[in-house]
């Protein structure tokens, strides 16, 4: 898999700070949303769930969300799509989402990273729960 034709995805802006740092010449994106509040057909259409107050939810940040999801998948010349997510249930809504959205572009490789896992860096035990505490030395440990 080249680097020039793949894109990082992530659903933490930590993650993709780490990722960069990691190695500059990878493309990643970061989709910070809330996947795990109900109904993706509503947030699509930016209906607030009527268990959620309009102050839980940022409409606006959904909205360039969702455009910067379509946008990747629309017009993306890339071939290669790596997902990060972790078992965090809204990195691993937001995982779904991006597979869900990906279901017609058969011609794309999709490949996932599951990063809750349980590590171990110099002696001690890194247990991961969400892609937010992966720091940059434990990239090369995450298969």
């Amino acid at each position: 898999m080249s680097l020039k034709g793949t894109i990082n995805i992530c659903f933490s802006d930590s993650l993709k700070e780490v990722l960069n740092d990691f190695n500059k010449k990878l493309q990643v994106v970061s989709i910070p949303m809330i996947f795990d509040i109900g109904n993706l057909k509503e947030l699509e259409s930016l209906e607030i769930p009527k268990y959620l107050s309009y102050s839980d939810v940022n409409l606006i940040e959904i909205e360039n969300s969702l455009k910067k999801i379509n946008k990747i998948i629309e017009i993306s010349t890339f071939e290669n799509f790596v997902v990060w997510y972790s078992e965090d249930s809204n990195e691993y809504c937001g995982m779904l989402y991006f597979f869900y959205k990906m279901r017609e572009k058969n011609d794309k490789n999709i490949y996932l990273i599951n990063c809750s896992q349980k590590l171990y860096l110099n002696n001690s035990l890194v247990d991961i729960k969400n892609t937010s505490e992966i720091r940059k030395e434990l990239i090369p440990l995450i298969k």
